[in-house]
């Protein structure tokens, strides 16, 4: 989820060997932040265009879910089955994770401070994509409840009609919690064979 480089998260983030950021104003930004150095961005984000307002209010109501149930989360996160139903809208198998994993993402979901802003920036700001003339790949969940393929895939295939389209299997909407190395190897895949093309081997 978003989030801001808080003092601990930078602190976290200090002396990692990484080369990559993703997307989401958190976790590998921060590095390059603690680290003063700029990262190459090997995800991207986009303003969801016309759709921005559903996202929005799927974020609002499984925010406000959670918050209701907090005191029962506890419970509800001991079981596999309960662990998957609560996490539905962001992990497919969410019965994978450990109690205590579930627990630290639903906390993070509910005191998420930035969110509603960000979601309010977007609504009053005007966003074009500009011209992408770089490799592109669009890997998608399979079963992302927040950002299903359709609309939201067809949209960015209409946007940037030279992407190489993929459906990352059997995954929720942060398919790195279902299946991180899939998640690396789709992106260094693609990262590599850019790297590789621009020094000449």
């Amino acid at each position: 989820m978003f989030g801001l480089p808080s003092p601990d998260r930078l602190e976290q983030c200090r002396g990692l060997d990484r080369t990559r950021s993703d997307d989401d104003c958190a976790g590998l930004d921060c590095e390059q932040i603690a680290a003063g150095r700029a990262l190459a961005l090997a995800l991207g984000w986009e303003p969801s265009g016309p759709h921005l307002r559903t996202l929005g209010l799927k974020l609002a109501v499984g925010r406000q879910m959670l918050l209701t149930a907090k005191p029962l989360l506890p419970f509800l996160l001991s079981s596999p089955t309960g662990r998957r139903a609560t996490l539905k809208l962001a992990v497919q198998h969410g019965d994978r994770m450990s109690p205590e994993a579930a627990l630290d993402l639903t906390n993070g979901l509910i005191h998420c401070t930035v969110a509603r802003p960000l979601r309010q920036w977007f609504l009053t700001t005007e966003h074009t994509l500009g011209a992408i003339d770089c490799p592109v790949r669009i890997a998608w969940s399979e079963h992302d409840a927040l950002l299903p393929q359709t609309p939201y895939g067809s949209r960015f295939a209409s946007l940037v009609p030279h992407a190489e389209q993929m459906v990352l299997p059997d995954v929720g909407h942060v398919p790195t919690y279902d299946a991180p190395a899939l998640v690396v190897r789709t992106v260094l895949e693609m990262t590599g064979s850019v790297d590789r093309s621009s020094s000449g081997t």
